[in-house]
C-alpha cells in the first residue's frame, strides 16, 4: 500500500486529483457532504469524461448541504447516482473519495467537500492512498460505502 498526503497549498490540489482519479477510474465514489455548484462544475469534464468511457459513478451528499443547483447539475447526467442524506438518515458530513480501475484501488479521505474551497482554495487535507482490491483497509473501506448507500437507499 502507497500512502501520501494531499493538500491545496501547493500546485496540485485535491481538485487536479480528484479530476485525474475520476477520469481514469472505472469506478468513482465521491461522498461530499457539502456540494456546491462551483465544485461540482470543477470536476464535470472528468465526470463527462468518465460517462463516456461507461464509467460507474456514484454520488454521495448531504440534502441540507447540497446547495443551489448542485442537485441539478448531477441529475444532468443520468449515468450518475446521486443519493443525498436527508433528516431522517443524519447529517452526512464524511469526505471520502474511492476509485477502482481493476484489481487496483485509491482513496481520498480527509477535510475537503466538493465546493471551491474544499477542491483547491482552503487548507483541506488529506490521506491519498493506493492499494489492491481486498486488502484489508480496501475490505473496510468498500464495506463502509455499501453501507452508506443502503442506509440511504431506504
Amino acid at each position: 500500500m502507497n500512502i501520501k498526503l494531499t493538500h491545496n497549498l501547493k500546485t496540485a490540489n485535491h481538485q487536479e486529483l480528484l479530476a485525474s482519479l475520476i477520469a481514469s477510474s472505472e469506478e468513482s465514489v465521491l461522498c461530499s457532504g457539502w456540494i456546491k455548484p462551483e465544485g461540482i462544475l470543477a470536476l464535470a469534464p472528468a465526470i463527462e469524461e468518465a460517462i463516456i468511457k461507461n464509467s460507474k459513478i456514484t454520488i454521495f451528499s448531504d440534502r441540507g448541504h447540497t446547495k443551489k443547483n448542485s442537485a441539478g447539475i448531477i441529475a444532468n447526467w443520468p449515468a450518475v447516482t446521486h443519493l443525498m442524506a436527508g433528516k431522517r438518515h443524519g447529517t452526512l458530513h464524511s469526505k471520502i473519495y474511492y476509485f477502482q480501475t481493476g484489481n487496483e484501488y485509491t482513496a481520498v479521505i480527509g477535510s475537503a467537500n466538493i465546493t471551491n474551497g474544499g477542491l483547491s482554495a482552503s487548507q483541506e487535507l488529506s490521506v491519498h492512498l493506493n492499494g489492491k482490491v481486498g486488502d484489508a483497509l480496501q475490505k473496510e473501506i468498500r464495506a463502509h460505502l455499501n453501507e452508506l448507500q443502503c442506509h440511504l437507499q431506504t
